[in-house]
């Protein structure tokens, strides 16, 4: 007597998913799906993260709809299933045509041309090589939460590297010879310092909720501290090359 295992494979969303997508809505984020899958399967996972009568397009509709076709459509449907690695570059390119800014996330070698494609790439540390490299931004967890909260800290991030790089800055080109073998004055070095500690201190003030800024942790700010340093000797030697070809 013959006997049959049937097996099923089952791979549900992450816990907190639902809660994610919802904070990207709010953030003006929508959500589409570009998977492989059986439109079937893909129906079952898009309901369980909420997006509830999914607009489905197959890869066999893309097939037969030409571009100016797809453009119409693009911004309506919700999850294109069982797509081919080729569709995924002519999806972005389309959104892109409709007016979206498109992020995309992928960490698979198929995922690196529509990666390239988007406005912003996304991946993650776990990926490929090729697709981390085509990627814009690569992320140390594989979780969307990530970007709802890699916002305020970018925020804060960035203002707290253009302050203090533009101080640094002011302390390059003040005087013909190298920086660090030229003291500054008194009052230039007391307004460095007094800018530089109010810039680093304000995310943990009262302020930082109005301005939307947060405390980073500590490895953060050594990497603001490793880029200040390189665009300090950067204008170092773009001061330098100035003044030998003044010279010259």
């Amino acid at each position: 007597m013959t006997s049959f295992v049937f097996l099923i494979f089952f791979d549900p969303p992450k816990p907190g998913i639902i809660e994610t997508i919802r904070e990207l809505k709010h953030l003006g984020v929508s959500l589409k799906i570009i998977t492989g899958d059986n439109r079937l399967l893909a129906a079952n996972v898009s309901q369980q993260v909420e997006l509830l009568n999914p607009n489905i397009l197959t890869g066999g509709d893309l097939h037969q709809m030409n571009d100016e076709a797809l453009l119409k459509r693009v911004n309506e449907v919700d999850v294109f299933a069982e797509v081919e690695p080729n569709h995924k570059e002519r999806i972005i390119l389309a959104l892109k045509k409709a007016g979206q800014v498109v992020g995309y996330m992928g960490d698979g070698i198929n995922d690196a041309s529509a990666l390239h494609t988007a406005d912003v790439g996304i991946s993650v540390d776990s990926a490929v090589d090729v697709a981390k490299e085509a990627a814009d931004i690569v992320l140390l967890e594989k979780d969307l939460r990530v970007l709802v909260a890699t916002t305020d800290q970018f925020r804060t991030g960035w203002f707290i590297e253009s302050v203090i790089s533009a101080s640094a800055t002011v302390l390059v080109i003040r005087t013909r010879r190298p920086f660090f073998r030229s003291k500054p004055g008194k009052y230039l070095r007391m307004a460095t310092l007094l800018i530089v500690g109010v810039t680093i201190l304000l995310p943990f003030t009262p302020l930082a909720g109005l301005l939307g800024f947060r405390p980073l942790p500590m490895t953060i700010l050594l990497v603001i501290g490793m880029i200040v340093v390189f665009y300090a000797i950067a204008a170092e030697i773009a001061k330098r090359s100035f003044y030998e070809n003044v010279s010259s």
